[in-house]
This record gives structure tokens, C-alpha cells and sequence, in this order.
């Protein structure tokens, strides 16, 4: 299949141009590998509010260690200087050091250079170059504090930089990317195709140009051991594919199996990816690539309650896929493992709860409820101007909802929202919410159209609240 080059707007662009128009700062952006976040800085660069844009890729060995070396007690902007003069390709717009406008510096994963990650402050506190550092495992600073042995200090540069996150795209960025290079898709066939891909733009492309799996799930692959690769250096032993795939199928199998059971974050994790207690060190490692994961954003976590009166009463996390092709893959692996306790039958369903935790992301961190065994309401939503929340049912194909039906009659909550694919008539206290248009799932729930996880609603947002939720 012929591949083509084209940007995909993000929403976090307009946030990049404020930054670049009004800030002193410097900026973290960051994000798991293979996001967008090099190529939406470097469309950054492009724009005339720069001299030009020197980009500077720290996972090249060559190009650390000339960092490494001393510059004679040479300033930022003269290190720059040089360095342009030194890789003439990592001048990748315009004439970066001309005197008009400050030049864009890429610093692109930064956590490869302790060096220069500690060296922020000083280059920002310079005020002679606009500094944007991105990086795949930012999060990695702290899990290096409690995991290696060999890992070096990162000192966060607080009050010097604004960090911003940028993930794979939205189901509603999928959208627009649809609508700008492939008018001819149906809004259907772009929800069947995110549903089961995700979001990674070389993935997009790909279910973009084809409506067959191949490609994709290639592509994913590739990403996939990208990552195992990567995680290696984080982990106390070499750990094959199998454990890999074991890992993953567990957080599918998490978001499929809930309780309601209180225990510290490692007893948590160890139960909820039913690792054995009786091989210490493996079970350290999963801990290990479990805190790994949510240290590099591959992974978001939700809260879970068990009493519909007091919400705040949490009593564990949930964990989710940061993105809906990763989540695929796990359960395409987990045919691979017969002895896995995971209900093949429901894959579906597994996937369209990650689907609707990632849209609620967008809001607001995923509360769902838990009792024993037997009670289990998907999510919850409360607005301010409420005093019992709705209760959120995900269905892929339809279906009973017998806990959120026993919490209605009994009073604890206001109505039953379920969201699936199937079409059935909503009543006073049941609304169906069509599946496909979770990109409108911010409206539903009152906010504003523009609204975005980067643009925050005003206060006064919830005053329609009941005439915006109610269409």
C-alpha cells in the first residue's frame, strides 16, 4: 500500500501557539514514543514566530556525546550556535539564529541525557532561544528513583517549564484527520476502524488507506516491541515476549474482572494481573513493568467506589489502555495463551469499556462502582448541580443492567445512561447514547463544543447542564 506524508491537526496546537506567543517558559511535552510529539513541534517550528528550528535527537549515541563534552564556558545560545554548525541537518527550518526572532529548540527525548535535562533551567533562564524538550518516558525519572540500581537523578526544573501531555489521537482528532484527507469514509466506518486500531498516526494511516487489518495490526506490532525493547533497561532480568503478552492480556483481563478488595498499590497490582506470590522476583518484575507502563503513559488509571452515596470513597484503582490498538493487540495475543482466565467471548465489550474510559479521559479521571461481587455500575457522572449521579452502562450490543437498574429503584441514582451500538429508544430514566458519537460525549455531559482536555470549561459551564445532556 502506498504510504503519503500529512499532519494530522491535534488539539494540543493551538496550546503550542500560545505557549510560543506568551510564555517565558520552557516546555515538556510529553508522551509515549510514536505519538505525533516531534512532528507537531516541528510544524510548530515551521510558523513565523521563529528564526527557524534547530532540532536536536537525543537517542543519537553521536550526538550525546558531543553534548557531553565541555564547551569552554560557552553561553546556551552560543552552544546552539555551534552545535547547528557541527549536524547541519538538525537545521530543520529557516535560518535559526538571526537576530529578528528567537529560534525553536527541539530537545526530543530529553531523558536520554541526564545532562541535558538538568541543564533546563539554565538554557530557559538564558531568554535566548524557545525551549520545548519532549519525551517518551518522562515519567521514567521517577520510576528510575524506585527501580534502578544504575539510574542517574533528574532534578525537574519547577517553576521553568509547562508541561503538557499529548497522547495518541482522540477518537474525535480520528474524526477530523477523516474528514480533511478522507472525506469518503462514513462516520461509522471511522468509529469500526478506531475502535479496534486506535489512534497512533502511523496506524491511522494506515486503517485510514485500507479497510483491512494487515497493515494495522503490523504497524502495532512494531510499536508493541518497540516498547518491550525499550522497558528491558528498566527490568532487573531479561523477560521473553511471553511475559510481555502475559502483562497485557492482565490489564485486559483487570478491566474485564472488578472487586471491590482494598490494598496497597503493589498488593493491587499483584492481585489484579493474579500474579503468584511464590516467585518473588517475577512478581517484582510485573510490579516493575506495571509501574513502567503508567510512568510512560501507555496505561491510565481510573478510581473505583463502593458506595453510591459517598463517592469519594474510593477504594482502588482501574487501569486502561492509553490507547484502543494496544488494548487490541493484547487481546489478539491473548489466543496465543488458552490457560488465560479472560472471557474471549466478551472481547468486545473489553474494548468498548477502554473505548469509553479514554472519552471520559478527556474530562475527567473514569469513576467506576464496585460491591462484592455482585454490584458493578461501569461509570458514574455526577455535575455539580446534581445531588445523585448517573449511572453509566457500556454495552456493546445491548443488554440488561441489572446494578444500575437495582441502584435507580432504590433511589442512589438519578438515571441509567448506556452507551452501545445497538439502537433502542431511550425512556425518562434510560437514555441510550450511541456508541459512534462519543465525540460529542463532552456536550452530553454539559460542556462546551470547544472544549478539550487542553481547554478547560468556565465555571459557570453546568448553568444548562439539564438542556445540554437531555437531546
Amino acid at each position: 500500500m502506498t504510504k503519503w506524508n500529512c499532519f494530522f491537526e491535534r488539539d494540543i496546537f493551538s496550546e503550542l501557539l500560545k505557549w510560543a506567543k506568551t510564555s517565558t517558559k520552557g516546555l515538556f511535552l510529553r508522551g509515549p514514543r510514536q505519538v505525533g510529539k516531534t512532528s507537531v513541534l516541528l510544524k510548530l517550528g515551521e510558523t513565523d514566530l521563529f528564526s527557524g528550528c534547530l532540532y536536536i535527537d537525543l537517542r543519537s549515541p553521536e550526538i550525546r556525546a558531543w553534548w557531553e563534552h565541555d564547551k569552554n564556558g560557552l553561553g546556551w545560545y552560543e552552544r546552539f550556535q555551534q552545535f547547528a554548525k557541527t549536524f547541519k541537518a538538525s537545521v530543520v527550518f529557516g535560518e535559526p539564529f538571526r537576530e529578528e526572532n528567537k529560534p525553536l529548540v527541539i530537545l526530543d527525548e530529553i531523558q536520554e541525557s541526564p545532562k541535558m535535562f538538568n541543564s533546563i533551567r539554565d538554557i530557559v533562564n538564558e531568554q535566548k532561544v524557545k525551549l520545548a524538550a519532549t519525551g517518551s518516558y518522562l515519567g521514567i525519572a521517577e520510576f528510575e528513583n524506585r527501580f534502578s540500581s544504575i539510574g542517574q537523578p533528574y532534578f525537574m526544573p519547577v517553576g521553568n517549564v509547562q508541561p503538557l501531555e499529548m497522547g495518541t489521537l482522540t477518537y474525535r482528532e480520528a474524526l477530523r484527520a477523516c474528514n480533511q484527507f478522507m472525506p469518503n469514509l462514513s462516520k461509522t466506518e471511522v468509529f469500526e476502524r478506531y475502535f479496534q486500531f486506535g489512534g497512533y498516526p502511523a496506524v491511522v494511516k494506515d486503517w485510514m488507506q485500507s479497510d483491512g487489518s494487515k497493515d494495522c495490526i503490523a504497524t502495532l506490532q512494531h510499536i508493541y516491541a518497540v516498547l518491550q525493547r525499550e522497558a528491558q533497561r528498566y527490568i532487573q532480568e531479561p523477560l521473553p515476549q511471553s511475559v510481555w503478552d502475559l502483562m497485557f492480556v492482565g490489564v485486559a483481563q483487570q478491566i474485564d474482572r472488578k472487586d471491590d478488595i482494598l490494598q496497597n498499590h503493589d498488593q493491587e497490582i499483584t492481585y489484579k494481573l493474579r500474579i503468584p506470590d511464590t516467585n518473588a522476583v517475577s512478581r517484582d518484575n510485573k510490579i516493575s513493568m506495571m509501574y513502567w507502563m503508567l510512568s510512560c503513559d501507555l496505561l491510565i488509571s481510573g478510581i473505583v467506589t463502593n458506595n453510591l452515596n459517598k463517592l469519594d470513597n474510593i477504594v482502588k484503582r482501574s487501569y486502561y489502555f492509553a490507547d484502543q490498538g494496544l488494548l487490541f493487540l493484547a487481546l489478539t495475543n491473548s489466543t496465543l495463551y488458552p490457560s488465560l482466565p479472560i472471557n474471549r467471548g466478551n472481547m468486545s465489550g473489553i474494548l468498548a469499556e477502554n473505548y469509553v474510559a479514554l472519552s471520559f479521559k478527556e474530562y475527567m479521571v473514569p469513576l467506576s462502582y464496585v460491591k462484592g461481587n455482585t454490584e458493578e455500575i461501569d461509570f458514574l457522572y455526577q455535575s455539580p448541580t446534581d445531588t445523585k449521579p448517573d449511572a453509566l452502562e457500556v454495552k456493546f450490543s445491548g443488554g440488561k443492567t441489572v446494578s444500575s437498574e437495582k441502584a435507580l429503584s432504590d433511589g442512589k441514582v438519578k438515571r441509567i445512561v448506556k452507551i452501545q451500538r445497538d439502537f433502542e429508544q431511550s425512556t425518562d430514566t434510560t437514555i441510550i447514547y450511541p456508541m459512534e458519537d462519543m465525540d460529542k460525549f463532552g456536550e452530553f455531559l454539559g460542556y462546551s463544543k470547544e472544549h478539550n482536555r487542553y481547554v478547560f470549561p468556565d465555571l459557570d459551564i453546568f448553568q444548562a447542564y439539564g438542556g445540554s445532556r437531555n437531546g
